[in-house]
């Protein structure tokens, strides 16, 4: 309201004008000015949280500027002559935020405002395990403790806490043997999931060999006859001094040109695991000639 060229508003609400000759006598005016005003028309929706799936959370209706309101939100519900604080439940499936939409205030024309809404943030906690992978087995070797796992998670809301059926409560474990582990994943809110996993090892290697005599005696022409092995993982070297190794070809195979006598054979996989097992090369039977007993005999 603008008197006598001074604005009056709501932060200057009442006052004095005098108006010189203002009258229809030529006579001054004064002017009393006192306003009131209405309080805003406002709404919105409070209650912002986090929760797990399927719980349910309660939200508020902040509502001024009368005494009565019907209020729409966002999800469709509508209120009828409901007050400032009223209260309403919602389990929602996956995040959401649930504000009004339309605001009335029972017996008022003034404008309203519409504030924002609340967020329920829903956890959607995911977790997932990896693991070390020795050519598709968790450890290396049989009986080797060289197996890593780590816990993963998406979705959830910060800080993440993990406990392991190993009593552990980091987020990964290492220098640990085959076997099972399962990891519980707690998130910010107290949503928990389980995950498991299996770290398998390979079987040990065993081998089938036997050793082959020269051809002739005190000869080099032995052999190491290597018949079958099993478990590790292939491919396979071989060595006599499990120092040096060679590729392994397919079985059988023949190691050759070897000297009567005891060896130890190695065999090593992909992942570096060994077996070792004792040979023996027999010697070849030295061949004698047998004339008999010596003879004199007279010329003739």
């Amino acid at each position: 309201l603008v008197v006598n060229g001074t604005v009056y508003n709501e932060g200057n609400p009442s006052g004095t004008e005098i108006i010189e000759n203002g009258s229809a006598n030529g006579c001054d005016s004064i002017i009393q000015v006192s306003l009131t005003f209405l309080e805003q028309i406002y709404g919105n929706v409070e209650g912002s949280t986090a929760i797990c799936p399927g719980e349910t959370v309660q939200l508020t209706l902040h509502l001024q500027g009368a005494s009565s309101f019907n209020v729409e939100l966002s999800d469709g519900r509508t209120f009828f002559n409901v007050s400032d604080g009223h209260t309403f439940l919602v389990t929602p499936l996956v995040t959401a935020t649930y504000k009004i939409t339309l605001l009335t205030a029972v017996g008022s024309l003034c404008p309203v405002e519409i504030g924002p809404g609340a967020t329920v943030t829903v956890s959607s906690l995911s977790p997932q395990i990896n693991t070390t992978n020795y050519d598709g087995f968790g450890v290396s070797c049989a009986g080797s403790a060289d197996g890593a796992v780590l816990a993963m998670a998406s979705g959830g809301i910060p800080p993440l806490s993990f406990l392991w059926n190993t009593g552990a409560t980091t987020a990964d474990l290492s220098g640990i043997p085959a076997g099972s582990y399962t990891v519980t994943i707690t998130d910010g809110v107290g949503c928990s999931r389980v995950a498991s996993v299996a770290l398998t090892a390979p079987e040990p290697i065993t081998v089938v060999s036997s050793g082959q005599a020269p051809d002739c005696f005190n000869e080099t022409g032995g052999r190491i006859l290597l018949d079958s092995l099993a478990g590790g993982v292939a491919p396979f070297e071989y060595s006599l001094d499990g120092q040096f190794f060679q590729s392994l070809g397919g079985l059988p195979d023949t190691i050759s040109g070897l000297a009567a006598g005891s060896y130890n054979l190695w065999i090593q996989d992909v992942n570096d695991c060994q077996a070792q097992v004792a040979v023996g090369v027999p010697e070849a039977q030295e061949l004698i000639l047998e004339l008999g007993d010596d003879q004199t005999i007279k010329l003739g």
